[in-house]
């Protein structure tokens, strides 16, 4: 079977948006608490309470509950769906998740009979699918701009015919 990785989804626990606004709310809790106890004069203090969520602030790398693979398998487009065993997400955590895989009935389609633009309308309905009926968390954020991008630039059905070939 001659299978190739058209994209993968990723599937955040909040938007960037919710993140950014927790982000800053622990910044300030814990910088008023640094300060409080340092009587904010002491420099190094005053760094430790500025950088000590530094390491987050790349949302993507904290929030990710899992993600979905949009497959070429010959002539079909597949999807496999991925999600974390967790129900809650912890904002700022070190945890390590582990995704299980989501069987997904009803999603893959045949490519063969349809042109570019039927393809990539069915790509984007069943990623809005896959968020409205398969994730356990409504509240999860698929960040679908890579899909789009790629969507929007590539001829899909020139790439499964290549793949075919």
């Amino acid at each position: 079977m001659n299978t190739r990785l058209l994209c993968d989804i990723p599937i955040y626990g909040i938007s960037k948006e919710k993140y950014e606004t927790r982000l800053s709310l622990e910044r300030k809790k814990y910088y008023n608490v640094i300060m409080q106890y340092s009587d904010g004069c002491d420099e190094l203090s005053q760094m430790a309470a500025q950088n000590k969520y530094l390491q987050y602030a790349v949302w993507k790398y904290n929030q990710m509950d899992g993600f979905i693979e949009v497959l070429i398998q010959n002539w079909d487009i597949v999807f496999k769906i991925y999600m974390a065993e967790i129900k809650h997400h912890q904002c700022f955590s070190n945890s390590k998740n582990y995704y299980m895989y989501i069987p997904s009935v009803g999603l893959n389609f045949w490519t063969r009979d349809k042109d570019n633009e039927e393809i990539v309308r069915r790509i984007l309905e069943n990623v809005d699918l896959i968020q409205n009926n398969y994730l356990y968390k409504k509240d999860c954020f698929l960040d679908t701009t890579t899909l789009n991008n790629m969507l929007k630039h590539i001829d899909i059905k020139g790439f499964i015919e290549e793949n075919n070939n």
